[in-house]
């Protein structure tokens, strides 16, 4: 009985949504197959197309106009330095080339990770903060 036995299944990396898996289980002579299609859960931060992932992350008012750094996580769970050039534009996408999923026929290569930069306002400036925002508008 299928349904009482506990399975291992090798999953590749890379693999898709979709794909199908087939497991042999029994005895060589008694062998059966199970087509085990393969569910992938949404993650909170990372959008998967293909073998690139998509990310939205924040970036200040003063980044974006004089540009400076920001950490962005990637999937191995660490976060890497984006460098942001000066006057960078709400939602300009960064490519970290080859830090996207695996490539299932080439394990050892990776997809791209795109990075969507979205410029966070200042909450609740001060009245110092508004008069130096009122300077810059005089000069612009």
């Amino acid at each position: 009985n299928i349904s009482s036995n506990r399975y291992e299944l090798k999953i590749p990396p890379g693999i898709k949504p979709g794909e199908k898996i087939k497991l042999a289980i029994g005895s060589q002579k008694n062998q059966q197959f199970l087509n085990c299609k393969i569910q992938i859960k949404a993650h909170r931060f990372f959008t998967r197309v293909g073998n690139n992932l998509k990310i939205q992350t924040e970036m200040t008012l003063l980044q974006a106009v004089l540009g400076g750094e920001i950490f962005v996580p990637v999937i191995s769970g660490k976060k890497i330095a984006l460098r942001i050039p000066p006057e960078t534009p709400n939602g300009q996408v960064f490519k970290l080339k080859g830090k996207g999923m695996p490539i299932k026929s080439k394990p050892s290569e990776f997809g791209d990770q795109m990075v969507s930069v979205q410029v966070v306002l200042p909450q609740n400036i001060t009245d110092e903060q508004r008069q130096l925002f009122e300077q810059l508008d005089q000069l612009s």
